[in-house]
């Protein structure tokens, strides 16, 4: 007489569920786990709006190291070539800033801010008459160049030029009414020509709209000796 067949899979005890559920769970879980969201690159104009921002900051390292990104994206980034130009002025390394200013004027020989950008080198090189020769470079691409005529007002400034640098400040205060520099230097430029009263105009102007600057306290200083 033969033995009867099992048949394992129609066989469903209580115990052999029991049994199945508890094999189960210690099954791994093979359910999908969330997949994180992919970071998107940040494009190159974000990315120059970001230096930009850094520069504004006063973060002239970082943002030198952003544009740097930014040209090694786009090698005729007109703007960020300008930008870290600036940064490295602030960096104290002019003589790569230079070179910084020359590219843009090679991608655009009317670009005025790159004159403007080489005349703040040559300013910090005391040479005043280069400066004042690439600023009028720069304000007759574009007359409304408030900054071109703030640096010329100091140019002129050190070159005892005073009357000629108060036409300059004051044209770029007509241009750009809250520049807080531009009075502060017009203020300067005021007390040495002996005008107390518009020296007095302007450094409060100053100190109203720039209250922690740097130059505040001599500011304060000079104002209540003249008061």
């Amino acid at each position: 007489m033969s033995k009867p067949t099992l048949h394992l899979g129609l066989i469903m005890t209580a115990a052999g569920v029991i049994l199945w559920g508890a094999a189960c769970s210690l099954m791994p879980n093979m359910s999908k786990t969330p997949t994180p969201p992919v970071k998107q690159p940040i494009s190159t104009e974000d990315l120059f709006l970001q230096g930009v921002d850094q520069y504004r900051a006063g973060q002239f390292g970082h943002a030198k190291e952003t544009f740097d990104r930014v040209i090694s994206s786009q090698s005729r980034h007109l703007q960020a070539y300008n930008y870290r130009g600036r940064s490295l002025i602030e960096l104290k390394q002019l003589s790569p800033a230079s070179g910084d200013f020359d590219t843009c004027l090679q991608i655009d020989s009317r670009f005025a801010p790159a004159y403007s950008g080489k005349a703040m080198i040559f300013i910090q090189n005391k040479d005043y008459s280069s400066a004042l020769s690439s600023l009028d470079q720069a304000i007759s691409l574009d007359s409304n160049d408030s900054e071109a005529y703030y640096l010329k007002g100091i140019a002129l400034g050190y070159q005892k030029k005073l009357e000629l640098s108060i036409k300059a400040l004051k044209k770029c205060l007509e241009l750009k009414p809250n520049h807080a520099y531009a009075h502060y230097q017009l203020g300067l430029a005021y007390y040495q020509a002996g005008r107390k009263d518009l020296t007095i105009v302007h450094l409060e102007i100053f100190l109203r709209l720039a209250p922690a600057a740097p130059e505040a306290d001599q500011v304060r200083k000079l104002l209540a000796s003249l008061r």
